[in-house]
């Protein structure tokens, strides 16, 4: 019997996925490793964060009825971000608290943040991913928006004025939204069975 199915009176029925208690779990889950990743780097215990990201990450996985596919999503979204932030990071637009593994790379706790993203795709955000434009004006928007988070707890340090940094870094996630939403058609983890 395959994960997510059901057999009633011999006759199998397919689940569809992600539902309501998936997006929930989703949800929670990824404000939680968010919020301990900042936490706990703004607190110099950079690793705890980590190691809850990683259990949510790992949980995310386990509850992919295709978990290979969301894997595959996953590292790519990873990599995609440690090149975008690398890129931001070299244009001087922001400076990140805590260990870098290679020196002009983003520390690790930024690459979880884009490992955590990328749980989100295929399941909270599956119905963006065909509103390109949509997903631009929100990544333009609102993922700045955690980035100032960062600025407030001080894991984060802006070039001035900030304004511009804001915009650039925005315009830089709005692209990558449009990346990462293709790679999440390309690797659904979640897809109907």
């Amino acid at each position: 019997m395959q994960p997510w199915s059901e057999i009633y009176a011999g006759q199998r029925t397919v689940i569809t996925r992600p539902d309501d208690k998936d997006i929930l779990i989703n949800i929670a889950g990824f404000g939680a490793a968010w919020f301990a990743l900042i936490y706990f780097t703004a607190s110099g215990s950079e690793g705890l964060g980590l190691a809850f990201a990683l259990v949510v990450v790992v949980l995310h996985l386990w509850q992919s009825p295709e978990w290979t596919t969301e894997l595959q999503l996953i590292v790519f979204a990873s990599v995609f971000g440690v090149m975008a932030e690398a890129l931001v990071m070299y244009l001087g637009l922001i400076t990140y608290s805590g260990a870098a593994i290679v020196p002009g790379l983003p520390p690790a706790w930024i690459v979880a943040q884009w490992a955590l993203f990328a749980t989100l795709l295929n399941v909270t955000l599956r119905s963006l991913r065909g509103w390109v434009l949509l997903s631009m004006g929100l990544g333009f928007v609102f993922l700045p928006i955690a980035k100032l988070l960062g600025l407030k707890f001080g894991v984060v340090e802006m070039q001035l004025p900030l304004y511009r940094s804001i915009a650039l870094i925005g315009l830089c996630w709005s692209l990558a939204l449009v990346v990462l939403f293709a790679a999440a058609r390309l690797w659904d983890g979640w897809q109907e069975q």
